[in-house]
């Protein structure tokens, strides 16, 4: 972008008419290539870190929180839920948590082999015991909804 210098005090004009100020473009002219990546670099890792804090800053406050009051909650849980309700807020921005979470669900892979691994070495238990898992994974849930069922008919309710 060339800078036309038609006023020498502290605003001049780029070539597509808007104002750009002089000791800003002064200012980065002056400035060594090395140096920009430098601090590109170092903006880079900024974020990341600041990012970062924003998510152990939501755990921590859910941990804080969870010995205050005594919850029987799961601190990570309520950090997640308290994460939720920032962010839909409007108070943290979901591109404030990009620079962390980006590399975290980039891998988030790799966290889940060792319970691959540790599956596939009980397979043969698995296999010997298929129709006791079948029947509790079916006959739970249904013995659930009927129970529940069944005491809600017996139940007077005002919408």
């Amino acid at each position: 972008m060339a800078v036309s210098l038609t006023h020498p005090n502290r605003i001049a004009r780029a070539e597509n008419g808007n104002k750009v100020a002089l000791w800003g473009t002064q200012i980065a002219l002056r400035i060594p290539t090395g140096l920009i990546e430098n601090v590109s670099t170092m903006m880079i890792a900024l974020r990341f870190i600041a990012s970062l804090a924003i998510l152990i800053g939501c755990l921590w406050a859910a941990r804080l929180a969870t010995a205050a009051f005594a919850l029987s909650l799961p601190a990570p849980l309520l950090g997640l839920v308290l994460l939720f309700i920032l962010l839909q807020s409007g108070i943290i921005k979901s591109e404030y948590l990009l620079p962390s979470c980006e590399p975290i669900l980039k891998y988030m892979a790799v966290f889940f082999i060792p319970a691959g691994v540790g599956l596939i070495s009980y397979l043969d238990m698995l296999g010997e015991n298929a129709w006791l898992l079948v029947s509790v994974l079916t006959l739970v849930p249904a013995l659930g909804l009927l129970l529940t069922g069944k005491l809600a008919s017996k139940g007077r309710y005002y919408d």
